[in-house]
């Protein structure tokens, strides 16, 4: 009986080495050997009424982010910067990693290092191609020559045939799309067909969704409206820049997130590393917005910055404002991730995939990591936000509403710990036991501006578990110690 593979945090992930020689039997030797490693397991999607990604009959909540591509020139990509990235990933308690369809296919190691460290992949297809037989028989080839190439990997749990096409089609992004919707959704339909049968043809047998994102097993349903980005079917890509997500009114209810994220200032050391006059270390110089890629981005960030940290001008410090950036975008991120993991258990949400993880060059971007694989400061809050055993503390009006999540095979027992600073210290106990893969409301409480939470869990054996903040920083002499103090352990 051989043992399956399963993804980190559910189970052994367990490979086997294949050794594969060949001998030439007229001359008596070996002309090549190989071994590559192996591992068994199955996956589903389950899309009737939810989107829920299984391996081997056990249900996953994806926690992980969408790669980009790691270089521009594709011969600098190797092992070591690859691993550097996904070492990264799991000790920021990621468990998936979406390779976006809008890149390109990554290279062997990288599947080899997610089969060995237990991380799942969902894979996607590239580009909006033409139709013509020609081109057609090209995409066969690609999508037969990849399959073939990837389909040893046991960390590939999912296929998709592409990256927002589909709402490129529904939507009409583009003018030609608008001006002929019949012409190009014949052939987005021959386009699907041709990626499905010729994965198909490759002995694929795993889940495939023609799109992402997309509203799941209502795809083809004649009934419904084609791209309605419906909140109990379906994966869900959002944007919004100008809400502050703590605000959970704000954020969509979803059956899973697979893009969704926030923007932020790379590393100051390596701005001035790219940048040849200081005058260019400015957030609205020129060389700050033709860096960054995504229209208006600049002043976007700059607002949210200002929505959630009050007292920032566009005339602070140039390093102070790179620092901020990164604080907010990890703020925004941790809060979007609470909230799709507290809807595991109110509605059924199974995954939260931000977007982005790394970053292809030096540049104010979606990502957490730099360009050399370094972290950000959001990445810390990833890394908190994606803990085995969370808690989690949000506003509801006047209410401070905590709650804890164990994404463990393990019952906890212990105590929470919750501790309210203002004029006076205040300390409540809670006791809590929780089964295995569970999460609850602990506790609503009244909260006062100005005010500073600390929540904690106490296993019953004295050992702290897990730990969070809340407060609403009003100036400006408060946010280093508060990043400071909520990370005095990472």
């Amino acid at each position: 009986m051989v043992e399956l593979w399963y993804p980190i945090g559910y189970g052994k992930s367990k490979l086997y080495n294949l050794k594969i020689d060949v001998y030439d039997v007229e001359m008596h030797m070996r002309v090549f050997s190989k071994t590559i490693s192996i591992g068994f397991r199955y996956s589903e999607l389950d899309m009737e009424r939810k989107f829920v990604i299984s391996v081997n009959g056990r249900k996953i909540f994806c926690k992980g982010a969408n790669i980009v591509p790691i270089d521009l020139d594709e011969t600098k990509v190797n092992k070591e910067r690859l691993e550097k990235i996904i070492r990264k990933c799991v000790a920021a308690n990621m468990n998936c990693i979406r390779v976006w369809g809008g890149g390109t296919y990554l290279p062997d190691f990288f599947y080899e290092l997610c089969d060995e460290y237990g991380i799942m992949v969902w894979q996607e297809s590239c580009a909006m191609y033409p139709t013509n037989s020609e081109f057609l028989e090209n995409v066969e080839r690609e999508i037969e020559y990849q399959s073939n190439r990837l389909g040893r990997f046991a960390c590939i749990v999912l296929w998709s045939g592409n990256n927002e096409n589909e709402e490129i089609l529904v939507k009409g992004w583009f003018e030609p799309v608008k001006r002929n919707p019949f012409l190009y959704s014949i052939d987005y339909y021959i386009l699907n067909n041709c990626i499905l049968d010729s994965l198909r043809s490759t002995g694929y047998v795993g889940p495939y969704v023609s799109s992402s994102p997309s509203n799941g097993c209502f795809l083809n349903d004649p009934r419904r409206e084609r791209f309605a980005q419906l909140p109990y079917t379906g994966d869900t890509h959002y944007y919004n820049y100008e809400d502050d997500a703590r605000d959970t009114s704000k954020l969509p209810i979803t059956n899973f997130a697979s893009e969704f994220g926030y923007q932020s200032m790379p590393n100051y050391h390596d701005l001035r590393k790219v940048v040849e006059c200081t005058d260019d270390l400015n957030f609205f110089s020129d060389f700050m917005i033709q860096r960054n890629h995504h229209l208006n981005g600049q002043t976007q960030m700059m607002n949210l910055m200002q929505k959630v940290f009050p007292f920032i001008s566009e005339c602070d410090e140039f390093e102070f404002q790179v620092y901020s950036s990164q604080i907010v975008q990890g703020w925004m991120l941790q809060s979007q991730i609470d909230h799709y993991r507290r809807l595991q258990f109110e509605g059924n949400c199974m995954g939260a995939l931000y977007w982005q993880l790394n970053d292809v060059w030096t540049c104010p971007s979606w990502s957490t990591l730099t360009e050399n694989g370094d972290c950000k400061l959001s990445h810390y809050f990833i890394k908190r936000a994606f803990e085995p055993i969370r808690i989690t503390m949000h506003k509801v009006g006047n209410k401070l509403v905590v709650w804890m999540i164990n994404d463990t095979d393990k019952i906890i027992d212990g105590v929470v710990e919750i501790e309210i600073y203002g004029m006076t210290v205040e300390k409540t106990i809670l006791e809590v036991k929780m089964d295995a893969r569970r999460g609850k409301k602990i506790v609503e409480m009244n909260y006062f501006n100005q005010s500073f939470l600390r929540a904690k869990f106490r296993h019953k054996d004295g050992n702290i578990l897990a730990e969070e903040d809340f407060a609403e920083i009003t100036s400006r002499n408060k946010v280093a110690p508060l990043v400071k103090y909520c990370f005095q352990h990472e």
